[in-house]
């Protein structure tokens, strides 16, 4: 003799509809984590940041607490951050208000640099994204000061 039981379970579309929301949940979750780390792309005068710093020219050289930089490239400088070396520690000072065209020079003064051991400037120029203006700061080019 055979029982008669009650289907009690979900039906096989209500348990892939709820799959696929699970699953589309769980994509946007990561999409949104992982956006956090990566950058818009930052681009100067059509082309990336990263190319434009390559193209970068600058001198410079210091006499106490005086920088003198020469922009000798076809990139103009929109900021630069300014490494200051000291018995093995190095602080950074950044210097915003710098506006160096191609061919231009001027002189800035930055506190501090009279008792570095060396230092070092990484230039900073302004690129585009698709929303706004963006500084991109040229982490792969360091110019070392001579000293004068």
């Amino acid at each position: 003799m055979m029982l008669k039981r009650g289907k009690k379970g979900l039906s096989p579309i209500i348990a892939t509809v709820l799959l696929i929301v699970l699953v589309i949940i769980i994509a946007l979750i990561i999409f949104l984590w992982a956006r956090r780390f990566i950058g818009e792309a930052v681009v100067k005068n059509g082309a990336s940041a990263d190319q434009r710093c390559g193209e970068i020219n600058l001198e410079a050289s210091r006499t106490s607490n005086s920088l003198y930089l020469n922009n000798r490239g076809n990139v103009p400088i929109y900021g630069i951050e300014v490494r200051l070396k000291t018995s093995g520690r190095e602080r950074v000072e950044r210097v915003d208000d710098i506006k160096l065209a191609p061919g231009q020079s001027n002189v800035y003064e930055v506190e501090g640099m009279d008792s570095a051991q060396s230092v070092d400037v990484v230039p900073a120029i302004l690129g585009e994204t698709k929303s706004s203006k963006k500084e991109y700061t040229c982490n792969n080019i360091k110019i070392e000061v001579i000293e004068e």
